[in-house]
C-alpha cells in the first residue's frame, strides 16, 4: 500500500514539475495608436490599453505613444472614446522579448433618431411643486 502511495505521488509530482516549466516570455509591449483624419495620420491621444486576462492597463500619452509589459499570448484590448474597440493577439512565436506596433483605431459614429420635445404644462408644476 505505502509503494502505491509512494508511486501515484512520484507520478503526480512530476507532472506538477512538467506543467510549472512551461512558463510564457514575458514581452515589452509598445507602439503607438493612430487614426486618420482628413488623409493625415493623427495620434489617438489618451487612448486605454487593457490586458485581457490579467486586467492591468495603461493609456496612451498625448502623442499617442504606449508601452506595457505583457506575456505571449496575452489579448491587449485598445478603446478610446469615439473610436471602434480593437483587440490584438500578441504572437507566441516572439525571437526576442520586445514588439512594437501601430495601432490604427477607427471612427465610430452612431446617429440617433430625431427628438421631439412638446411643450407641457411647467409652469402649474413648478408652482405646485415649490409652492405649498
Amino acid at each position: 500500500m505505502t509503494r502505491l502511495f509512494l508511486s501515484l505521488f512520484s507520478i503526480i509530482f512530476i507532472l506538477g514539475l512538467a506543467t510549472a516549466q512551461k512558463q510564457t516570455e514575458v514581452i515589452q509591449f509598445s507602439g503607438s495608436v493612430v487614426t486618420i483624419e482628413d488623409e493625415e495620420i493623427v495620434p489617438v491621444q489618451l487612448t486605454n490599453i487593457l490586458i485581457e486576462k490579467s486586467g492591468r492597463g495603461t493609456f496612451a500619452d498625448l502623442d499617442g505613444f504606449f508601452s506595457i509589459v505583457a506575456e505571449e499570448s496575452d489579448v491587449i484590448v485598445f478603446s478610446a472614446i469615439g473610436y471602434e474597440t480593437v483587440r490584438f493577439v500578441i504572437p507566441d512565436t516572439l525571437t526576442t522579448n520586445r514588439y512594437t506596433i501601430i495601432q490604427l483605431l477607427s471612427r465610430d459614429t452612431i446617429n440617433l433618431p430625431m427628438a421631439q420635445i412638446f411643450p407641457g404644462q411647467v409652469g402649474s408644476i413648478l408652482k405646485s411643486s415649490f409652492w405649498l
